[in-house]
């Protein structure tokens, strides 16, 4: 069984191997290779080589037990550049600029939760957890899918921004629709009926509203020749069921007194009867 050490050590050579032979790198080791030939790699890809060619040398130059430690770091970060680097030219591209794409739109979500929410944090998922309040649910799972796919296509598999970028888009296309919609203000409308309907109850006053507004003036809650407000309809049902709750108040304070004294009764003639 091959020992920690050595699957490092052949990890290494097998991207220096194939940097030299697809895509032409020059340079004694890996990190030179890579800085060869890195400008047609995304960031996330260059990172994941650098950080096998960091730990390599340190196994090799300064502490061999650590390859046992950093095995399973190197073989994701292996597992996670191999798709870069064995796919076709065309599809590469692809990777890389629905990556660069993904982080923009990432990007711009995260500027414009900060300047109209007001939400802290790093990164989308900290924002939309810190903005839970301020932020519309409408839109929340929305922007989570959005900060999923990219932390998904930066941590695990690269080759799933060139899969999801059109859904991405779509999202933040909708979410953008849903941020600068405006509600409906109906203020306006209102008013002017109330205003109507508040000379219409005036004696001698002739209505001069078009007839379309005369006659739906019932949808807004308005009853014709009078505006009724809601202070107007639960000053009424105080005075409707006010005499009711004041005899009944009457009527238990009455009872009240009347136990007081007979109880007062019934104390004197057991105590004093003697």
């Amino acid at each position: 069984m091959v020992d920690a050490f050595t699957q490092i050590v052949q990890i290494s050579q097998q991207l220096e191997q194939l940097l030299e032979k697809r895509f032409c790198a020059s340079g004694r080791g890996l990190h030179e290779k890579l800085t060869s030939v890195q400008d047609r790699f995304p960031s996330h890809v260059c990172s994941r080589i650098r950080r096998i060619a960091t730990l390599r040398n340190q196994a090799v130059h300064e502490n061999t037990d650590l390859a046992k430690e950093k095995l399973k770091e190197v073989k994701e970060a292996y597992n996670y550049v191999m798709p870069a680097l064995t796919c076709s030219d065309d599809a590469l591209a692809k990777i890389n600029s629905s990556l660069t794409r993904l982080q923009q739109i990432s990007d711009d979500l995260e500027e414009l939760l900060t300047k109209q929410y007001g939400v802290v944090g790093h990164g989308l998922h900290a924002k939309l957890n810190n903005g839970r309040a301020k932020i519309p649910f409408s839109i929340q799972g929305k922007l989570r899918r959005i900060a999923t796919l990219r932390s998904e296509a930066a941590n695990k598999d690269v080759a799933l921004a060139g899969r999801v970028i059109d859904e991405a888009t779509s999202l933040d296309t909708s979410i953008r629709a849903l941020l600068t919609q405006k509600a409906p203000n109906n203020r306006g409308r209102r008013n002017s009926y109330r205003r109507e309907f508040e000379r219409a109850s005036r004696p001698g006053y002739r209505s001069t509203a078009p007839q379309s507004q005369k006659q739906n003036h019932s949808s807004f809650g308005y009853q014709r020749g009078a505006y009724k407000t809601q202070s107007y309809r639960s000053k009424r049902r105080y005075t409707q069921y006010g005499k009711k709750s004041a005899f009944f108040s009457k009527k238990v304070c009455n009872m009240g007194i009347a136990a007081i004294a007979l109880s007062a009764l019934l104390i004197w003639f057991f105590l004093f009867r003697k």
